[in-house]
């Protein structure tokens, strides 16, 4: 270890972080995520376009709810969702902290990518999905990106790359959805990061609606004329968020996104499921 990664070391001690937590910290900064944008078209004929949305699900950690997210999809083809959505961290991921290893259910790249393709649910209609910093903990420690691995297996499971990436739907692929999985901590406020994201996006260049993971956190607001939603989790509250007194919010949400010409958003209906434990 540097000198600089030293007194890195020693300044977040002073924040009252775990040991394992500055080390994943301190790997994240030499090595940052790749970001990839990429744009999928998805044509839904009509002036309403329905959308299942689930994210933050940490598949195979000890706090992971298959019951939940069974129950989601179970929803989404009750109420025929157009097709469905998942925001990231899709799984738990390996290493990422120290003693992680004793959170798992599975155990490396291989065993997860198998037991995703036989347990996560099957719909009538597909999951376009996005990789988590978790998700990218594979691709850091064995090279393997599992969205692909996943998406070669699961025709309805369709990847669309790490971190961002935008849907075009409606009946001309017009209308914006953008999934986003940002890698920053828990703000003081529940919307200050969805806030300051919507900041930095340029006019011209806005989704109409924006889908944020990573923060297990469920809300809506409309910004700048965006119709943001933080996507909540199917994950409950972990041993370690409970002792950083951070909350989740499980549940999904159901969208109905009724659109004009052009792509703009005349209104929308949102839904949101919540979970209990």
């Amino acid at each position: 270890m540097s000198l600089d990664d030293k007194k890195l070391e020693r300044l977040l001690r002073e924040r009252k972080l775990k040991s394992g937590e500055v080390s994943a910290l301190i790997d994240m900064i030499r090595n940052p995520p790749v970001v990839s944008h990429r744009k999928r078209g998805v044509c839904v004929d009509g002036d309403c376009v329905s959308v299942g949305v689930v994210s933050d699900t940490h598949c195979f950690c000890k706090d992971f709810r298959k019951d939940w997210l069974d129950a989601a999809y179970s929803f989404f083809d009750r109420v025929k969702t157009d097709f469905n959505l998942h925001v990231g961290d899709v799984t738990d991921g390996e290493f990422m902290r120290r003693g992680h290893v004793y959170d798992l259910l599975v155990h490396g790249v291989d065993e997860t990518v198998d037991r995703l393709v036989s347990d996560y649910p099957v719909s009538r209609v597909p999951t376009y999905f996005i990789l988590g910093n978790h998700d990218e903990s594979f691709m850091r420690r064995s090279g393997v990106d599992i969205g692909v691995q996943l998406e070669l297996r699961r025709e309805d499971l369709v990847y669309l790359g790490g971190r961002e990436a935008d849907i075009h739907t409606g009946p001309d692929e017009k209308t914006i959805i953008r999934l986003s999985h940002p890698g920053k901590g828990i703000a003081y406020a529940l919307s200050y990061q969805v806030q300051k994201y919507i900041d930095g996006v340029s006019g011209g260049k806005k989704p109409h609606v924006l889908l944020v993971g990573h923060y297990h956190k469920a809300e809506y607001m409309f910004y700048r004329n965006i119709h943001a939603f933080q996507a909540g989790t199917l994950c409950a509250q972990t041993e370690w968020m409970r002792a950083m007194n951070i909350s989740a919010h499980p549940g999904f949400w159901v969208l109905r996104l009724f659109v004009k010409g052009g792509g703009g958003i005349v209104r929308i209906n949102q839904e949101f499921v919540p979970f209990y434990e």
